[in-house]
């Protein structure tokens, strides 16, 4: 089924931008209209504990040129809050290659950075393979730029792809990140389960506000869902948990939860 719908492949994967998040980013053909409320809470246990809060509602349209979606983001870390303003876009180039841009903006640094962007290019290959490369920009106090690339391979129901994100600018060394992704795909050919195991930070990630601590160490292992009911009510839930390094040689544990419901229309 999905071997017939390459768009819908490369939004799925373009999915995989913000493993938390972006599930919205799927094609559905027959409602071409979504609007989705997400709350993710993370525990983190170092020296102390605190915890870090964040709510997001998100509307999206789906065209045959691609998607278009803008996010408004609120957030509480440590003892800052503040919002954030998002932009982004799936467009379809050819049959084959895709395209994500996305742009944010936040006057509520550090708790996410003032600015955000980035854009990748997704193509198919032969034999249900999908390779992407790309770049990131964030700018809290200083300029982050990272590279990523990615190559997924599509096995039955299965999606598997694995991805990279470097650090172009950082003169104390290399940041780096790698993620291994397994999605299964649900009868509908929209629904799946997913798990991860990732090293490092992703920019594309909530906690990316880490990465203005250069080459940190993080290992995270993550699990969720995505269903629709009834064709109309759309289900999302996440369950991480990782080690953190949050200074250099001191370590601690952060638990993630994530739900969001979400109607199409």
């Amino acid at each position: 089924m999905l071997r017939k719908k390459p768009l819908l492949r490369t939004l799925i994967a373009c999915g995989l931008l913000t493993p938390f998040l972006a599930q919205a980013q799927i094609n559905d053909t027959a409602r071409q209209q979504t609007v989705l409320a997400t709350y993710e809470w993370n525990h983190w246990k170092q020296a102390r504990n605190y915890n870090w809060n964040q709510g997001s509602l998100e509307y999206k349209t789906q065209g045959r040129g691609g998607a278009l979606l803008g996010r408004f983001n609120y957030g509480q870390r440590f003892a800052n809050q503040g919002w954030q303003a998002e932009v982004e876009a799936y467009p379809r180039l050819s049959k084959k290659v895709y395209a994500y841009t996305g742009i944010g903006y936040s006057a509520s640094a550090p708790v996410f950075p003032k600015w955000r962007s980035g854009a990748s290019l997704f193509v198919n290959l032969p034999r249900a393979w999908e390779v992407e490369g790309g770049v990131r920009y964030l700018h809290f106090d200083r300029d982050i730029w990272m590279g990523t690339a990615g190559v997924g391979k599509y096995v039955g129901n299965w999606f598997l792809q694995g991805r990279s994100f470097l650090s172009l600018n950082n003169s104390q060394g290399i940041d780096q990140s790698y993620f291994l992704t397994a999605r299964y795909y649900l009868p509908s050919g929209t629904d799946y389960v997913w798990g991860q195991l990732g090293t490092g930070v992703s920019p594309d990630e909530n906690q990316a506000a880490q990465l203005q601590v250069p080459n940190l160490q993080r290992q995270n292992i993550a699990a969720g869902i995505r269903t629709t009911v009834g064709g109309r009510h759309l289900l999302l839930g996440t369950l991480g948990y990782a080690r953190n390094e949050y200074r250099k040689g001191a370590y601690g544990s952060q638990l993630t939860v994530l739900v969001g419901y979400g109607v199409k229309f």
